[in-house]
């Protein structure tokens, strides 16, 4: 028995030549190779003459699911402002592995703790995180979220990773500026000189905090 095609296939069987039994010699990978082509000769030890015939043997190694799915990305970080439109797109999340299609069909779901508390989605097929509500600086100024993929194998079952995503909501300048003092009462003597400094007002906008002009 040889290779018809390639020679590596030779390391992976072996013939017994008297029950003409074949069996693997050494383990199968299909993401190495997935089909063998063997021709098979068989010979009758005849006198005078020997007669021989051929054959060929076709073998096709099914897929184990035997990968992890792989994110693209081991973390993700994306940035959006505030009081977005429910269903924006954020960000899309890909995982990949290296089965057949049977044993690579990923699903993505958030998990808890940390899907965001509702705020945001994501489509199990496409894996585009979406909000499902408003967002407001003020109140959660990020948001870290644990995606799941799952490859959905059936042999010898499903296969998982998870990846971190960090959302940062941006400030919208959505706050009036506040004073210091609701009221100022002030008492400037009347001979007081041009340019006397009588009082200092101050004010401050929610988001920054920053002292304004």
């Amino acid at each position: 028995m040889e290779a018809l095609f390639d020679e590596r296939s030779n390391d992976y069987f072996s013939i017994d030549p008297q029950t003409g039994s074949v069996v693997t010699a050494r383990s199968l990978d299909r993401e190495t190779k997935d089909t063998h082509v063997l021709k098979v000769t068989a010979s009758d030890h005849g006198s005078p003459r020997r007669r021989s015939a051929t054959t060929y043997l076709t073998v096709t190694v099914s897929d184990t699911n035997d990968h992890e799915p792989v994110f693209e990305q081991p973390e993700y970080r994306e940035s959006i402002r505030e009081n977005l439109e429910v269903g924006y797109e954020v960000l899309t999340i890909r995982a990949t592995d290296g089965d057949a299609p049977a044993n690579a069909n990923m699903l993505y779901r958030l998990l808890e703790p940390g899907a965001g508390d509702g705020v945001f989605e994501i489509d199990p097929r496409s894996g585009v995180v979406r909000t499902r509500a408003p967002v407001d600086r003020e109140e959660v100024s990020e948001y870290h979220l644990v995606v799941e993929a799952n490859d959905q194998g059936k042999d010898p079952g499903p296969r998982s990773a998870t990846a971190m995503v960090h959302i940062t909501v941006e400030d919208e300048n959505d706050n009036y500026p506040q004073f210091s003092e609701k009221r100022y009462l002030v008492q400037v003597q009347e001979d007081a000189p041009v340019n006397s400094q009588i009082l200092q007002v101050s004010s401050t906008s929610t988001p920054s905090l920053e002292p304004l002009t």
